[in-house]
């Protein structure tokens, strides 16, 4: 039997083409924290894109209107904060000073049929949180400094977000005109059609997030208020509030801390919370999130779910609360590509 042997042609153009895949994939790993900060801003200016645009219909010079904008967004945020963070302090204070008292008290209610166990577990758990209010401020002590280079950097990021979502509101970035400048003729449509659609969805994408958060944010006050956790209702509501930003497992995650604080009143409180959190979360996943954020982003939660593992991953935490508008803009640059494609190869 004669064997063909075969033979397989590849170009250089070909190992040149893989060669600079491998480097922009390790270009774009190395510059992730920059590209991240140009993301966000550039989800910021599509939101605040539309707003200065009406305010220069209006012959307000473009540079007013976005000065203006940030000055009332950065006035509402410190207003917000002033009137929030002395409230949260305190709460925080009151539940680190009754951090023991709540362990025991957690301790008794779990393991009631057992006295001696809830008795060992309560005075280990007992003496952990006393050692660990302890060594609060040693340890804030000893991690001053990283502790400081970590608030510097954090406020140099935000300070670099503000100032290029300034620069690409003033020159249109959000409207693509920059860009288009470097695409060819024949394809300058489709990408102004794939950059509309991409805009859209990121603009939409943080206008539904600022709505379920304050409704998640304002309701769980509320309810909390009623089943009798006062001292905890700002801390726990603002908690829920942050964590409706990680999609899918974000509510489980809020519902953690105040089902074991409400334990510590009674079983009773408890379920009632667990009751509360789930009508919440009943309301917004079957009439909000469907009004707001699936017409926003079109994606199922299982590939959102798969999104938040791998941006964890990668990005950590940043990676989780940038998985939804990282995946809805490939999501839209995949099916205008090789949608189109499928279609035209349909037709013929």
């Amino acid at each position: 039997m004669n064997k063909e042997r075969v033979t397989v042609d590849i170009s250089v153009w070909s190992v040149l083409k893989v060669i600079l895949a491998l480097i922009l994939v390790a270009l774009v790993y190395y510059l992730r924290e920059i590209i991240i900060l140009v993301f966000i801003a550039f989800i910021l200016t599509t939101t605040l894109e539309p707003t200065i645009d009406r305010l220069q219909r209006r012959k307000v010079p473009r540079g007013l209107a976005i000065a203006g904008s940030f000055a009332v967004i950065i006035s509402i945020v410190y207003l917000a904060f002033a009137s929030i963070i002395p409230k949260l302090s305190e709460q925080i204070s009151v539940l680190a000073g009754n951090l023991p008292t709540i362990v025991q008290q957690l301790g008794n209610q779990l393991f009631a049929n057992n006295p001696q166990l809830a008795s060992d577990l309560s005075n280990q758990a007992i003496e952990y949180a006393k050692n660990f209010r302890a060594s609060v401020p040693s340890g804030l002590v000893s991690g001053f400094f990283s502790t400081a280079a970590g608030v510097f950097g954090f406020f140099v990021s935000v300070i670099a977000v503000l100032a290029l979502t300034f620069y690409m509101l003033l020159e249109k970035v959000g409207a693509g005109r920059p860009i288009f400048k470097y695409i060819p003729v024949n394809e300058k449509n489709r990408a102004i059609h794939i950059f509309d659609k991409i805009t859209k969805k990121l603009s939409n994408w943080l206008k539904g997030q600022f709505v379920l958060s304050g409704f998640i944010g304002v309701i769980t006050y509320i309810v909390l208020m009623v089943v009798g956790l006062r001292d905890m209702a700002l801390a726990l509501s603002l908690f829920a509030a942050l964590m409706e930003l990680i999609p899918v497992i974000g509510p489980f995650i809020a519902l953690i801390p105040a089902a074991l604080l409400a334990l510590t009143i009674s079983p009773a409180t408890a379920i009632a919370v667990m009751i509360a959190y789930l009508i919440i979360q009943q309301i917004e996943n079957h009439i909000l999130v469907p009004q707001v954020m699936r017409k926003a982003v079109g994606l199922s939660p299982l590939v959102i779910l798969v999104g938040i593992l791998i941006g964890a991953k990668v990005l950590g935490i940043i990676g989780i609360l940038l998985a939804v508008p990282i995946i809805a803009s490939l999501h839209v640059i995949l099916e205008e590509l090789y949608g189109a494609n499928s279609k035209t190869q349909t037709r013929h």
